[in-house]
């Protein structure tokens, strides 16, 4: 009986002191709020591989001091952001991020993220922005999303996304921005987009979206960019569009729209872009699209289609964007002026292969990059003027070998390296202005003996060397500028041979 006795001792000798040891791993387990607990569920589907994550601990009493989670200041703190963009994660985003009630702001873009996109983040119904852009997401858009009646930013373009637009994202009342380009999506638009009419920006281009759009869209009356480029969208454009009002850009090229253009458009009098080519649409250009104040030129790509058009001639007014390549498909073009506009961008490499080409007016722009190196070699080139740009680099240094050039005017630019030798070699040059740019060294024997120069313009350069005496004898000349460049020595008394001289400017040389 006895031992008995100190059999029943010992055990509860040694479950008393068990105990606190017990109670100490309940308290650690414990620990970590749900919430937190729901972040490690997720951490469990990464793949971090540079370890942004170290310090998501299990031992921490709340996640409210994770990398990339943010709590609310409240007395007992939730998470309301979650932001784990650009960390180079891998890896399927767990359905515990549905458990995350309180969160307002969800950003996972820039990283590596396969797999579906959970159904359960419809259940974050207090998120306002979810931004999952630049994964390789897959599979379809979860229609719960369609539950999240507070979210006014939605980004999931660039990934492998399919299917079609849920009917159900028509209940996104908040929604202000949907963005969705580059991805696999398919089918017609749902009419119930026309219910967000608190949407701002839609831009879903480059994916595979067909069927009409649909006239309900008139209901999207704050909507300001309409995106759907290079989709397989038919039918006509509904007149709707002209309801509009707020609209600045329509972008709908290369889809496969047919019919005409609606005057209606006419009315969306803040359009700025209007982008509408390689379509199957066919008219007349409405009356009423003259009515658009704002609305930025383009050269439509269609251009190159002119297959044969000779003289092109888009000079003095207020064209914007690139200069297309495709005028390079004109093949018999020989006169292209487009100067004094608004065009940006680099001129395009293409135009060098326009052998018929006599003369390219490309001054007075925004255009940057340098002068295309294939332009030395075009034979029938006699005017090329190019100033007032904001070009650079060198010019080719074998311009003029195989142009019969009569005008050279690069000036105002950024233009750096020497003159080229050639420019009279064909013994046509009248006009060279090469001035306002960085050029260095001196002037080629070749220009300095050209007898038909009537004009030599290379003030605000860097060139050096003595004043170039040879000038004296070209008997045609009546204007000489060599002034702000670093030339040294007097002026000869030959310069009195030029009988037509009308203008010499030396100053600062």
């Amino acid at each position: 009986m006895l031992k008995n006795f100190e059999s029943s001792r010992l055990l509860e000798i040694g479950f008393w002191r068990f105990l606190p040891v017990f109670a100490l791993l309940v308290t650690i387990t414990d620990g970590l709020n749900s919430e937190g607990q729901l972040l490690l569920e997720l951490k469990n589907g990464f793949r971090d591989e540079y370890n942004y994550l170290w310090n998501w601990k299990s031992t921490d009493e709340t996640p409210c001091g994770w990398t990339g989670v943010s709590c609310s200041s409240y007395y007992e703190p939730v998470v309301w952001s979650v932001d784990l963009s650009k960390m180079n994660l891998s890896g399927t985003v767990d359905p515990s991020i549905g458990g995350l009630t309180h969160l307002k702001f969800l950003d996972l873009s820039y990283n590596q993220f396969s797999g579906s996109i959970p159904k359960e983040i419809g259940n974050c119904s207090f998120l306002v922005f979810l931004y999952l852009n630049n994964n390789q997401f897959n599979g379809p858009i979860p229609p719960e999303l369609g539950r999240l009646s507070y979210l006014s930013s939605l980004n999931i373009c660039n990934n492998k996304i399919s299917g079609s637009f849920p009917e159900e994202l028509g209940n996104l009342s908040s929604l202000e921005e949907f963005v969705a380009y580059t991805n696999n999506l398919t089918g017609p638009l749902p009419r119930s987009i026309g219910n967000l009419r608190k949407l701002r920006i839609f831009r879903a281009g480059q994916n595979a979206f067909s069927g009409s759009l649909p006239a309900e869209i008139s209901g999207c009356q704050s909507l300001q960019m309409l995106g759907l480029a290079q989709n397989h969208i038919g039918g006509e454009l509904p007149k709707e569009l002209g309801m509009l009002g707020s609209m600045t850009d329509l972008v709908l090229w290369e889809n496969e729209l047919s019919g005409f253009i609606p005057k209606e458009l006419g009315n969306c009098t803040s359009l700025e872009t209007l982008a509408l080519y390689s379509n199957g649409l066919v008219g007349q250009i409405p009356a009423e699209i003259g009515n658009l104040k704002f609305l930025k030129k383009f050269i439509p790509r269609e251009i190159g289609n002119l297959s044969l058009a000779t003289e092109i001639d888009f000079s003095e007014n207020y064209l914007t964007g690139d200069i297309p390549t495709e005028f390079g498909k004109i093949k018999g073009l020989r006169l292209l002026h487009l100067f004094e506009n608004q065009l940006t961008g680099v001129i395009p490499n293409e135009l060098s292969s326009l052998r018929y080409l006599t003369k390219l007016d490309l001054s007075i722009n925004y255009l940057t990059g340098p002068i295309p190196y294939g332009f030395q070699y075009l034979t029938q080139m006699v005017q090329l003027q190019l100033f007032d740009n904001f070009l650079s680099g060198t010019i080719p240094q074998l311009l003029g070998v195989y142009s019969p050039l009569w005008v050279v005017d690069f000036s105002d630019n950024h233009l750096t390296g020497k003159i080229p030798l050639y420019l009279c070699r064909r013994a046509n040059l009248i006009l060279l202005n090469l001035g306002a740019n960085n050029l260095l060294g001196d002037i080629p024997t070749g220009i300095k003996n050209c007898k038909t120069l009537v004009q030599l313009r290379l003030v605000g350069n860097r060139l050096n060397g003595s004043f170039p005496s040879e000038l004296c004898k070209l008997v045609n000349l009546s204007a000489i500028e060599l002034g702000q460049n670093n030339f040294t020595g007097p002026v000869p008394s030959e310069i009195g041979n030029c009988q037509k001289l009308q203008r010499l400017h030396i100053a600062e040389c």
